[in-house]
């Protein structure tokens, strides 16, 4: 899947890229490409990478490689890793299913922050308010079908809100505490 990059970026007063027209084409192309080497880098000292996606289900693969591929430069543990990855995947279904309607003309966002204490990712969707703390603690024991992953986010991550932008949208915030170091990275 080829995502072509974007230095065109818009921000809102509050810091937060805009989803408008210039912030259309992905911000990062997933590949062997100079840009994505810049970015990995931007990461590992701290700054910000930021990825603007369509909301699509065939974009989940490239979001957990953006992911993964951010975590492991920056010396982040297996683990945590992985419960990054889960989180994320869960979030970005939950953005296309429910808060998109399954509509791929919408677009959401992705902010990794790799601090030197945590990894901290927003979700940045164009849906209705979604009040987080009204969706119940569900009994995992329990059978159903599906609703299981605000459940996941909230037992992988140590930290997950949900702000609403009003008629903009949502930012679900996600937070693994963990300590960096870029040869072995020990998380809660």
């Amino acid at each position: 899947m080829q995502l072509v990059g974007n230095s065109d970026t818009i921000y809102n007063s509050d810091g937060i890229p805009k989803l408008g027209q210039a912030g259309r084409a992905c911000s990062i192309y997933l590949g062997p490409q100079f840009h994505w080497t810049r970015q990995l880098e931007a990461a590992v000292y701290g700054l910000p990478v930021t990825l603007s996606l369509p909301s699509d289900f065939r974009v989940l693969p490239a979001a957990r490689a953006a992911v993964e591929a951010l975590c492991t430069e920056g010396g982040i543990d297996p683990g945590a890793t992985n419960a990054l990855i889960i989180a994320v995947h869960e979030a970005i279904s939950n953005v296309i299913r429910h808060a998109h309607r399954n509509c791929p003309e919408s677009y959401f966002q992705i902010h990794c922050l790799l601090a030197s204490d945590r990894v901290e990712i927003r979700i940045v969707d164009e849906g209705e308010p979604f009040d987080l703390t009204a969706v119940p603690y569900l009994d995992p024991s329990e059978l159903r079908f599906g609703g299981r992953g605000i459940y996941l986010m909230r037992t992988l991550m140590d930290e997950l809100t949900c702000m609403s932008r009003g008629e903009r949208g949502n930012v679900l915030r996600m937070v693994k505490f963990c300590e960096r170091n870029s040869h072995r990275s020990h998380c809660s």
